[in-house]
């Protein structure tokens, strides 16, 4: 499993809260997992090329050598290159977000009898299916799922948020003002402003599923190339959550999340910031304890997102707390039978809810009772492994619980030699990458250590 993280903060390195919990519900289904945390390793994050510091061969050793049976990697992101060439399994690919964002599109298409597609979304499945054209048993209708669980504690808090302010809008601010310093001829510089408006209005009506069509290096800049629908969304969700958000500022907000984005709220409403909690909320069980706290949990999807189910939404109704999110037409077939979910459309909405729940804590039980019985129905892990045993063939239901090795990024660090002082000539030793693994690991030792 390879994964990069969106906690990028933090000394201690955590993987995203879904990716968790897949990863460990793997583990306890009977599965070997080795499972790389891509962000210290990748050169950047939309590629698959090493930092200059890794020695790829010794990457593709460790994996050719554990012999995977199958390999799942969100957004086709690899702990290097050419994983493809040095293996035979399936290849099952998570959509965590478009897939405009997936990297090395071009060996998804050489090896694309390999790879499986695991949707969540029926937007990005007629995404992938555009791009990729993948035979229609390669797509796996993932849907969605949760490792969370509901605990018994008090509910101190009147309405939890976790997540970013992902305010990435600075190189389209740099672009214009460079374009501002360079163009001296105001016409031209409004065509250039309404062409860049065009080609915004362009992805955001097509829910993400088109490329950013503006060539920035026309203009004077080439650094938005690789960056521009990721920075588009950002923008699409930074607008709508500084809507949504400064309406329940009075309620008893507490926000958690990526601690370098929130100052800049102060920009456009410093009380935003004012309720911003420090304390890490990043794993399962940090979040367990905030959303299992909270009497509402807010969630506010990503721009990618039409369908507003972002990881945190089956999390939050794992929990006792209650979910508020946006109108979701999957979110209502989902608790078809089940219950009517309460969700908003508009800012003013999402307030008169809030209040609705806040005054009424027998809803609120009622809710988080029926939203927990759906998520252990429909929302496990082990729903979803099915399916891809069914599509694959590699079982992924077992007996006995297995293990969950964590690469560690010290055994391919180059010229990094463990050598007698007395002997020069001794051969280099690279440090175990699964130091405290046995058996199936003996010979990715010897063979590192040759």
């Amino acid at each position: 499993m390879a994964a990069y993280s969106n906690v990028t903060w933090t000394s201690t390195k955590y993987h995203d809260g879904f990716t968790e919990g897949f990863a460990r519900a793997l583990k306890r289904s009977g599965n070997e997992v080795l499972i790389f945390h891509l962000n210290g390793l990748l050169a950047e994050q939309f590629s698959n090329k090493p930092k200059d510091k890794f020695d790829g061969m010794l990457i593709k050793e460790t994996i050719a050598n554990f012999d995977p049976d199958l390999i799942i990697t969100f957004n086709n992101s690899m702990p290097c290159e050419d994983i493809a060439e040095i293996t035979d399994c399936p290849i099952a690919i998570y959509s965590a977000d478009t897939p405009a964002l997936y990297a090395d599109k071009e060996r998804i298409k050489k090896y694309i009898d390999r790879y499986y597609f695991l949707n969540g979304s029926r937007i990005i499945a007629g995404d992938v299916e555009e791009r990729f054209s993948p035979s229609s048993d390669r797509m796996i209708f993932f849907g969605h799922a949760t490792d969370m669980r509901a605990a018994d504690l008090e509910q101190i808090n009147n309405i939890t948020y976790i997540g970013s302010m992902p305010n990435h809008s600075y190189a389209f601010i740099n672009f214009f003002e460079q374009l501002n310093l360079m163009e001296p001829d105001d016409n031209k510089k409004n065509q250039v402003k309404n062409a860049f408006f065009r080609a915004l209005d362009d992805i955001g009506q097509n829910e993400f599923t088109k490329d950013f069509d503006f060539d920035f290096s026309k203009y004077y800049s080439s650094e938005m190339e690789n960056f521009a629908e990721f920075s588009a969304l950002c923008l699409y969700s930074c607008k709508n959550k500084f809507e949504i958000l400064s309406r329940l500022t009075d309620l008893g907000l507490k926000i958690h999340g990526f601690p370098w984005s929130w100052p800049y709220a102060m920009q456009f409403n410093f009380d935003l910031f004012r309720h911003f909690d420090y304390r890490l909320s990043v794993s399962i069980d940090q979040n367990s304890i905030n959303f299992n706290s909270s009497k509402i949990s807010l969630n506010m999807p990503n721009a990618t997102q039409k369908e507003g189910l972002s990881w945190r939404v089956t999390d939050i109704l794992a929990t006792n707390s209650v979910l508020l999110t946006k109108k979701s037409d999957t979110l209502a077939e989902m608790f078809r039978g089940y219950v009517e979910l309460p969700t908003y459309e508009s800012a003013a909405e999402a307030r008169d809810l809030a209040i609705q729940l806040l005054n009424e804590p027998s809803w609120r039980r009622d809710l988080s009772a029926a939203s927990q019985q759906m998520i252990n129905d429909k929302c496990r892990f082990e729903h979803k492994f099915k399916l891809i045993q069914e599509a694959t063939g590699v079982k992924l239901l077992g007996g006995r619980e297995g293990h969950l090795i964590e690469f560690d990024e010290s055994a391919v660090i180059r010229h990094i030699l463990v050598q007698e002082p007395s002997n020069t000539d001794d051969p280099i030793v690279h440090a175990d990458p699964f130091p405290r693994s046995q058996g199936i690991f003996a010979r990715i030792k010897r063979l590192m250590s040759k």
